[in-house]
């Protein structure tokens, strides 16, 4: 299961390679993986867009794009998120595929379907990221942050 560290990894070695970039294509193989939409909107809210950011909160990767949106990818227990060549053979349980511009593909690889993506509108926000406590490093996080959450437990 890809925990904090490893996400912090994905997001350091494949937001480089996404900033800038424009979807031309956006092919979804297994409609479960999308947790707030349907493949049309999908696909619709994406083609032709680029990524300006990729950051992470929690497990929860956030890629900023130009029109405005935030796609959410959670990993969950077994996904993996690769960037390759459009000739790269595929995956067997590859979910999700966006074709960049420049012969590059982001693929969403998932054997157990658990992990998840989500879009959202300009001001929205996903309950499960507000509900999260402070990153690794925050300030906020102290010994008396800790002993007031824990209590008694």
């Amino acid at each position: 299961m890809p925990e904090l560290p490893e996400v912090q990894t994905v997001c350091d070695v494949i937001g480089p390679q996404l900033v800038g970039c424009r979807m031309d294509e956006i092919i979804v193989h297994h409609e479960k993986v999308l947790a707030n939409t349907d493949v049309e909107t999908f696909e619709k809210m994406l083609r032709g867009c680029s990524f300006l950011s990729m950051r992470r909160r929690g497990k929860y990767m956030i890629l900023s794009i130009d029109n405005g949106v935030q796609l959410i990818i959670h990993l969950r227990m077994t996904g993996c998120l690769m960037v390759t060549n459009t000739d790269y053979p595929f995956e067997k349980h590859t979910h999700v595929v966006l074709k960049l511009q420049g012969g590059k593909e982001l693929r969403f690889i998932d054997p157990r379907r658990f992990g998840r993506f989500w879009i959202l509108q300009k001001g929205e926000t996903l309950k499960e990221i507000e509900r999260l406590g402070p990153e690794p490093f925050d300030e906020r996080l102290t010994g008396g942050y800790l002993q007031e959450r824990i209590g008694k437990s």
